[in-house]
């Protein structure tokens, strides 16, 4: 089960992406290298899985959502990548009167009421660090709201991270 878990992460952010929106993702794209038509079918497999639960949670919290005010105006760190943006966040979060997306959140942002299961399965399929920097990370960390976009939407910057041949149309697109 692990190694199932650990071969999609190639494909991260994409296990917590809709059904709908992952076929969105795999269309534009139009091709996939052989080699990962099997990480391919494992993140569907798990977006049809996740599919009742997400209509679900829509189901019982829609009016919830629809009737929540935001009070105070965000905060919005903006920089590049490389130049501290990441450590400004994690010392934020630290302040209690800032709420943060979590790395759980980030990856699954449909999927709240049965956090447990995808929480097991972000564990599993984690690292203990980021790769580029060695910061350690878990499901409860701070993480970036792109994450969540690319989930929700297939014209997301990081949505070149699984087809990496058309990273220039992603950048200059999205």
């Amino acid at each position: 089960m692990r190694y199932l878990l650990q071969s999609i992460n190639y494909f991260f952010p994409a296990k917590g992406s809709s059904f709908r929106n992952w076929l969105k993702i795999i269309f534009l794209n139009r091709t996939i290298d052989l080699k990962y038509y099997l990480k391919v079918l494992l993140v569907t497999l798990l977006n049809l899985i996740e599919a009742p639960l997400r209509f679900f949670e829509w189901w019982k919290l829609r009016k919830t959502i629809n009737r929540t005010n935001i009070n105070k105006p965000p905060i919005f760190i903006i920089g590049h990548w490389r130049s501290g943006t990441t450590y400004l966040h994690n010392l934020l979060t630290k302040d209690p009167q800032f709420g943060y997306v979590t790395t759980l959140q980030a990856f699954f942002p449909n999927s709240f009421i049965s956090k447990n299961f995808f929480k097991m399965i972000t564990k599993k399929s984690m690292k203990e660090t980021r790769p580029g920097d060695n910061v350690e990370i878990d499901s409860n960390s701070p993480q970036e709201e792109e994450f969540a976009l690319a989930n929700l939407f297939p014209f997301g910057f990081y949505n070149s991270l699984y087809f990496p041949k058309k990273i220039l149309l992603y950048y200059f697109n999205y």
